[in-house]
């Protein structure tokens, strides 16, 4: 579950304009009509699946993940001819 703050502004006008923050992350949006403000939260859920996701693989394979500068890779114990 994700946790959002939304501020409409100029509720006068017939508009839908405001701003969005992500509690969790700090990240905010400025939003000027419906499918701005679902796109973020869209993209903030989309993220939060990822996160959970990378957590799990860690979670998996702890201990056996090595980082480089060029990408992750796994361990498998085999030794590679040089």
């Amino acid at each position: 579950m994700a946790t959002f703050i939304v501020r409409f502004i100029d509720q006068r006008e017939p508009s839908f304009r405001g701003k969005v923050r992500h509690v969790a992350t700090g990240e905010e949006s400025v939003f000027t009509d419906e499918s701005g403000l679902l796109s973020f939260f869209d993209k903030m859920n989309v993220l939060g699946a990822q996160a959970r996701a990378n957590a799990e693989l860690v979670e998996t394979h702890r201990g056996r993940v090595i980082v480089d500068d060029e990408s992750p890779s796994v361990d498998d114990g085999v030794s590679q001819p040089g």
